[in-house]
């Protein structure tokens, strides 16, 4: 089985200048997308956040949630966690 990651890395690969993600006037292409991907996976690196690892992604329904979590989760095997922007900290610290 195929997931929507491996497919974005193949995408890629094979088609690097068509768009893969376009959202009102922003249009990004498959190697933009990796190579915006691939800048969210080295500073998840530097803060030292390792394979299985849980990371929370806090982020609006944009283009920079998918980027963030398409990386996040394929190459490194973070553990991400949607968070939804609105809820309450003492919501969140029950996260821990």
């Amino acid at each position: 089985m195929t997931s929507l990651s491996g497919n974005l890395v193949v995408s890629k690969d094979r088609h690097p200048d068509r768009v893969a993600l376009h959202c009102d006037d922003l249009r990004i292409t498959f190697a933009e997308f990796d190579a915006a991907a691939g800048r969210v996976a080295t500073l998840l690196d530097r803060a030292g956040i390792e394979p299985g690892d849980r990371v929370g992604l806090m982020l609006p329904n944009t283009p920079a949630f998918a980027i963030a979590k398409h990386r996040t989760v394929n190459q490194k095997r973070r553990l991400p966690a949607g968070l939804d922007r609105r809820a309450a900290m003492d919501t969140l610290l029950l996260l821990e």
